[in-house]
């Protein structure tokens, strides 16, 4: 329940903030940009402390991964990061792009990072819905299409046969992450180059965003 309301929270959000952008823009003020990391996980809630100084907080692994997942959207050009906790709890319809397989810094354990991109709405609600990307949901079906068939040669180590795929997608003009199909075809060339070996997959980030 947290999770579908977190999410719907943000994806209300969006349209709202585009605005804001707008004028800043328009107004000559800094841009202001956001990031947003949902986990799920069993946390501690409560007033913590002591009688000098307290405050009501939340502390445990699932919120420092939350903390990280936040601290890369940046680095997948993503405005909204979710774990695979969280996508196993939502119930609704989304667009989700797969991001990456990752340990994330001060951690050991592989975890998914999804990027949700809108609400599956149906052909009525479409015509009149705010989209983030400014694409069709015929266009963006397509390059997601395309992209998770490139994702599934990766994880299989076919590099040349998915970077094909990734920098055909790269060349189109109305493609709605440039800086993922970046990052891909720059892994791919380096696998290409120095073949790894029992590859999994995993990428290990060393820093926190």
């Amino acid at each position: 329940l947290h999770a579908l309301d977190d999410l719907n929270a943000k994806l209300r959000l969006d349209p709202r903030f585009e605005n804001v952008v707008k004028m800043s823009d328009k107004n000559g003020v800094p841009i202001i940009d956001i990031g947003i990391g949902l986990n799920s996980g069993v946390a501690i809630a409560g007033e913590m402390g002591s009688s000098q100084r307290s405050d009501y907080t939340v502390i445990g692994d699932p919120i420092n991964l939350g903390a990280r997942l936040e601290s890369l959207c940046k680095y997948y050009n993503s405005q909204f990061n979710i774990s695979n906790f969280t996508k196993e709890k939502l119930t609704g319809n989304y667009i989700y792009r797969f991001l990456d397989l990752v340990t994330v810094k001060g951690k050991s354990v592989p975890i998914e990072i999804w990027q949700i991109i809108d609400y599956d709405r149906d052909e009525a609600e479409e015509k009149n819905a705010h989209k983030l990307y400014h694409v069709s949901r015929a266009r963006l079906d397509e390059e997601l299409n395309l992209y998770n068939k490139a994702i599934l040669l990766y994880k299989d180590a076919k590099f040349e046969e998915a970077m094909a795929i990734f920098k055909d997608i790269q060349s189109w003009d109305d493609k709605t992450n440039q800086k993922i199909y970046k990052m891909y075809i720059d892994r791919c060339e380096h696998y290409i180059e120095v073949p790894p070996v029992d590859f999994n997959g995993v990428f290990v980030h060393t820093t926190k965003g």
